[in-house]
């Protein structure tokens, strides 16, 4: 019986396991362990490193918020805290952005107008506003 319950309790560590998300011009958000989430580029390098909190896509955009990561993947990492913006087009990365500024690029690139994509875990859908990861 014991073995049985060990197996079933392993069985579903391994449904909780790592994931990934593709996003556009092949960037993909990744779960690398229950601590830390990330995103790579189609050559598997790391753009964002741990830890990506909440996030939200379209096709040419990638915006969302980074912390620290208690456990990270690469503790060498010196990119900052904050909300964060990647333009999937050309890689332009904008890191360490605090709320206000990251409001006002929302307004100055008129994000707000475009429908992005919203994960949790691996389920997306389409929301009408950017600023819904923008407390």
């Amino acid at each position: 019986m014991r073995n049985i319950i060990f197996l079933l309790l392993f069985f579903v560590a391994g449904c909780a396991g790592d994931y990934k998300n593709n996003m556009n011009n092949g960037y993909i958000f990744v779960r690398t362990n229950a601590d830390n989430h990330s995103i790579i580029d189609k050559n598997q390098s790391t753009i964002i490193t741990t830890n990506i909190i909440r996030y939200v896509f379209n096709e040419e955009w990638v915006i969302g918020f980074r912390e620290n990561s208690r456990h990270p993947d690469d503790p060498s990492s010196q990119q900052p805290e904050g909300y964060f913006a990647l333009k999937t087009s050309n890689g332009d990365l904008l890191l360490g952005i605090n709320k206000s500024k990251i409001k006002a690029f929302i307004r100055d690139k008129e994000l707000n107008k475009q429908k992005f994509q919203r994960c949790i875990i691996k389920k997306c859908h389409t929301i009408d506003s950017v600023s819904e990861i923008v407390p």
